[in-house]
């Protein structure tokens, strides 16, 4: 009798190491479980290193000269960026844009004529999360389409200041939202001061992650 107690202690006391082994056991595959999780999740958010975005809005403008000033009134604009962000929430961009303005008045006063600004913008962005804020160096020529073409003589280097947030759709594609201000100087005669040109622009647009 004392024998099979005794066996049964030794039994009993085996079972229980082999639980303690196996609770262990699955509370490591546990941890590497979300460890991993983790990671994966990190690397997804690091994973659009290289995006390209296709942005179109409503903006309007003013050119403050010689002329009275031109009031610009709301016309579409777009523009391409190609982003590269070198760690998460620091990016570089440039890109190519157009704002397009109707105006009614000034020197445009009795003509349908629409005033176009175009060229390049440069510049560095903060991501916060989904959020971001961006500045930059813009490079654009003022002109107009219509049969009284008045085109910039000359234009300086201006900046602009943007910010918005971006909503992911998945790995590969996002919105992006957005108000921008803009300023530069302009002159469309060699005798003319420059006068400031400025834009404020609500946008929207998809990013589209390449790598």
């Amino acid at each position: 009798m004392i024998t099979y107690i005794y066996i049964g202690l030794i039994f009993s006391l085996g079972l229980f190491q082999d639980v303690q082994i196996l609770e262990k056991s699955l509370k490591e595959n546990a941890y590497d479980v979300t460890l991993h999780q983790l990671k994966d999740k990190k690397n997804t958010r690091n994973q659009s290193r290289l995006a390209f975005e296709v942005i179109a809005g409503i903006g309007i403008g003013e050119y403050q000269g010689a002329f009275s000033g031109l009031e610009f009134s709301p016309d579409l604009n777009n523009r391409l960026n190609v982003i590269y962000s070198p760690i998460s929430w620091i990016s570089v961009y440039t890109g190519f844009e157009q704002f397009r303005f109707g105006c009614t008045n000034g020197l445009c006063d009795g003509f349908d004529v629409t005033f176009k600004g175009s060229g390049f913008s440069y510049g560095f962005q903060l991501n916060i999360y989904d959020f971001w804020i961006s500045t930059g160096l813009i490079k654009h020529n003022l002109s107009s389409t219509s049969s009284q073409s008045f085109k910039s003589d000359r234009t300086t280097w201006g900046y602009d200041l943007r910010a918005g947030f971006l909503i992911p759709i998945n790995s590969l594609f996002g919105i992006n939202f957005g108000v921008r201000y803009s300023n530069y100087k302009a002159r469309f005669d060699s005798t003319e001061p420059f006068n400031s040109v400025t834009y404020l622009s609500s946008e929207f647009g998809l990013r589209v992650n390449l790598k």
